[in-house]
């Protein structure tokens, strides 16, 4: 009998990777299988690393370096053998589940008592996690994705992340870091430094970096204080970065100095497709010039700033011209003013690249919403729309429902906290039964009565392509959310 390649049974035993139970089963039956499967088991290693059982046996791989590290904090490794396969090499993930798993084992073995809400400041939490990173970036080759929360770095550790080469996701949240680490550093491609409270030293130190770093492709820099210089430092360094394509500096008041600045960086960069400028207290008048100009960036959010009359003027002109943009969030910005969405919705009618807008949370008014009705009837690039929270009443929604009947690309709508109720229900139940398109539809929180609940069940059912129906907060019974839930609605 020809015996199957060790490949064979990896493909075989990976169809079973959710299925635990089975495979602890087929572990126990051989050698060549048990060497097979605790690969499989150990790639998600990640989400079990809160179990305080797992930190016992990852405790048991620390080399001598590793534990002298914990001599300080009296911290007593456990006495057992060493484990008789190296689990921790075959992991691509580690996560804040490493959190949980070291307070679980703390609590368990007697220490001082961990709060999971307030361990931030624990010093045994951080010496113990300190340990565990050094040893599974010294012997993981396989670890792409590392997240650490509060703890303080040590140099050893920073050496150890500057010097690896196969982490390319890198989140640290509520950490004092040495940025240094992306000058030497060749593979970390994704950043991640919310809620570290660099200020205005740590943008700058930021911004040298990004002038040597040629390998970083994602960076967020979220509540962390970088103010006006900081900024402005980000942005002269984005004139000569050539890598970085996606940035979030989302709530930074970087204010009008420190758009001003990122608006003279986008008529310089070229490779900036992706930029989130939400919660930043900023106008769009002078980012709406470069828009005119800038021939790469697709995705925009100024959602939550105060755009103001002249911003979105100068935003709806841009969007006449430019040619690239597909995505664009003014959730929350004040567009409901001086009939600015109506400017807005004439945009509509001449773009011929957006597919996707948020214009949420506006409180748009009859005027600006009729005009964005009609806008849909001759938009054939629209894909996605959120209209969520914008009084929209039953009239008005039963005409969006019609829009349905004619308009051809739009898959995702959004009208969660509006005012349709029943007639609207119904109304969006007969489009339903029409429209070949829409995959996605949210009516939560439309006052929407059993009657009109009733009448989008029996619509969905014969709906061929929605795939998600959003309705809470409507008056939906035990019955109708059986239906709901047996046929992939979602639904409270």
């Amino acid at each position: 009998m020809i015996k199957l390649p060790n490949e064979c049974f990896f493909i075989i035993f990976n169809n079973f990777q959710d299925d635990f139970k089975s495979l602890y089963s087929c572990l126990l039956v051989n050698r060549d299988w048990c060497r097979i499967i605790v690969k499989i088991l150990s790639s998600e290693i990640s989400r079990k690393l809160n179990n305080r059982k797992l930190i016992n046996t990852c405790l048991l791989t620390l080399n001598k370096e590793e534990q002298a590290l914990l001599i300080p904090f009296k911290i007593f490794l456990p006495n057992c053998p060493k484990p008789l396969f190296n689990y921790t090499s075959y992991t691509t993930h580690v996560d804040s589940n490493l959190d949980y798993g070291i307070i679980d084992w703390l609590n368990y073995n007697s220490y001082e008592k961990v709060d999971v809400w307030t361990y931030d400041s624990d010093y045994l939490v951080s010496a113990i996690k300190c340990s565990l990173i050094a040893m599974f970036l010294r012997t993981n080759k396989r670890l792409k994705c590392l997240e650490i929360f509060t703890f303080m770095f040590n140099d050893k550790l920073i050496k150890n992340i500057r010097r690896n080469n196969t982490v390319t996701s890198l989140f640290l949240y509520k950490n004092l870091v040495v940025l240094e680490i992306l000058c030497k550093n060749t593979t970390l491609t994704s950043l991640n430094l919310c809620g570290n409270n660099i200020g205005i030293k740590g943008g700058k130190l930021l911004a040298k970096a990004l002038c040597i770093n040629t390998t970083l492709t994602s960076l967020t820099i979220n509540y962390d204080s970088i103010g006006v210089e900081g900024v402005k430092a980000l942005a002269n360094a984005l004139c000569k970065n050539t890598g970085l394509t996606s940035l979030n500096l989302n709530n930074n008041s970087i204010g009008i100095q420190g758009v001003n600045a990122f608006t003279d960086a986008l008529y310089i960069n070229t490779t900036l497709t992706s930029l989130d400028l939400s919660y930043n207290k900023i106008g769009a008048k002078s980012l709406a010039k470069a828009l005119h100009i800038n021939t790469t960036l697709i995705s925009l959010n100024l959602s939550y700033n105060y755009i103001g009359v002249e911003g979105a003027k100068a935003l709806a002109n841009a969007l006449c011209n430019n040619v690239v943009l597909v995505f664009l969030s003014l959730n929350s910005t004040n567009i409901s003013i001086e009939g600015i969405l109506v400017t807005l919705a004439e945009t509509l009618c001449k773009n011929t690249t957006l597919n996707s807008l948020n214009i949420c949370s506006n409180s748009i008014d009859i005027e600006g919403i009729r005009a964005l009705i009609n806008a849909l009837h001759i938009n054939t690039t629209l894909t996605s729309l959120d209209f969520s929270f914008n009084n929209i009443g039953i009239e008005e929604g039963k005409a969006l429902a019609e829009i349905l009947c004619k308009n051809t690309t739009l898959t995702s709508l959004k009208l969660s906290g509006n005012y349709i109720g029943i007639e609207g229900g119904k109304k969006f139940a007969e489009v339903l039964c029409i429209n070949t398109t829409l995959m996605c539809l949210d009516l939560s929180f439309n006052q929407i009565a059993s009657k009109g609940i009733c009448a989008l069940v029996e619509a969905v059912q014969k709906n061929i392509t929605l795939v998600s129906l959003e309705l809470y907060g409507n008056q939906i019974n035990d019955e109708i959310e059986n239906i709901l839930k047996n046929i992939n609605c979602i639904c409270h």
